[in-house]
């Protein structure tokens, strides 16, 4: 299976045709991701979104122009994705996917959506960036459930 690396450059290459491309570098995103660039493809989705309006249907379209609308406010006023915070990049990356998979439109899509977070490990107060698919949090999330149900049910 890909590292999370690849697959978010995989991801994004393909639904952003190269102008996420080099953010699945993670936290030292490269600066020639140029804000210009992502203007241009949220322009083009915003264009196939009005092509198949009606196939797409009311939900997804509010889903999918939402998240246009919190990309284009992360990037307000900058020349570069470099002028982007962890946090804001990590936000960026996630709305990016969230419109890949509501342009989709399956739960297979839903499942491989790859979402990103800060997390702090248990002892320390070093936070880090940890990328898994959607379905792969929700079976670390079930796992942990029965992991609990377990020690319950052994008292």
């Amino acid at each position: 299976m890909p590292s999370i690396a690849s697959r978010i450059c995989l991801c994004l290459c393909i639904v952003a045709q190269s102008g996420f491309a080099a953010m699945a570098a993670g936290p030292a995103m490269p600066p020639e991701v140029d804000v210009p660039r992502i203007r241009e493809v949220q322009r083009a989705i915003s264009e196939r979104i009005e092509d198949a309006r009606n196939a797409l249907g009311p939900a997804r379209v509010h889903t999918i122009r939402s998240e246009q609308r919190r990309i284009l406010a992360l990037i307000e006023g900058r020349a570069s994705i470099a002028e982007l915070s962890r946090e804001q990049r990590v936000q960026l990356v996630n709305a990016q996917e969230r419109i890949n998979a509501a342009m989709q439109g399956t739960r297979a899509a839903e499942e491989a959506r790859l979402m990103c977070r800060r997390e702090r490990p248990t002892g320390s107060h070093v936070t880090r960036l940890r990328c898994a698919t959607v379905g792969q949090y929700s079976l670390q999330r079930e796992m942990a459930d029965r992991d609990a149900d377990g020690i319950l049910l052994a008292n």
